[in-house]
């Protein structure tokens, strides 16, 4: 009895160890977008940031995804709440940008949301977010699918994630 449950163990073990390998997905590689960048239809801008872990990183590396962008003040935390929730159940990144590094939505796991800083404040020109947070939806390819300047309905907020999580999921972190 003491034998087949050694040679059942060790039969064990080595199929732990030897699994057959998975496919991995590859980068989607940038679209060349159309119009230019930071637009519609255009490829998301490519900035550096400083994330809540110190490391700096570039807006591109997360895609697909939503790409909040934060005013100084911004008091909208139920708001990103509820884009934060639409976003991790479709699996895409969600990302939280602003001049100082953003506080996470209450409720909302800290590995589902990726707080980021830009000190410089291009994106809050460019995008004129002063008083509310401006979305852009990026496709795997890098392209800004859609500019969300005011609060999107939860219907209409879903069928865009929906597009978006069917380009691909890469360079999620």
């Amino acid at each position: 009895m003491v034998g087949v449950l050694v040679l059942v163990a060790g039969f064990a073990s080595l199929m732990l160890l030897f699994q057959p390998r998975r496919p991995v997905t590859r980068p989607v590689p940038l679209a060349t977008g159309v119009r230019g960048t930071g637009q519609e239809g255009g490829l998301v801008p490519d900035l550096a940031m400083h994330r809540s872990d110190g490391e700096i990183v570039r807006i591109r590396e997360y895609r697909p995804g939503v790409l909040a962008v934060l005013p100084p003040s911004c008091d909208c935390e139920a708001q990103l709440h509820v884009f934060g929730v639409a976003a991790t159940q479709h699996h895409l990144s969600f990302l939280l940008v602003g001049t100082d590094l953003p506080p996470a939505p209450a409720d909302l796991a800290e590995h589902s949301v990726i707080r980021a800083g830009e000190p410089t404040g291009q994106l809050v020109k460019a995008y004129h977010a002063e008083k509310r947070p401006v979305l852009l939806l990026v496709r795997a390819d890098g392209v800004v699918n859609r500019l969300l300047t005011t609060e999107p309905s939860a219907s209409a907020l879903d069928g865009e994630l929906a597009v978006l999580a069917a380009t691909g999921a890469v360079g999620q972190r």
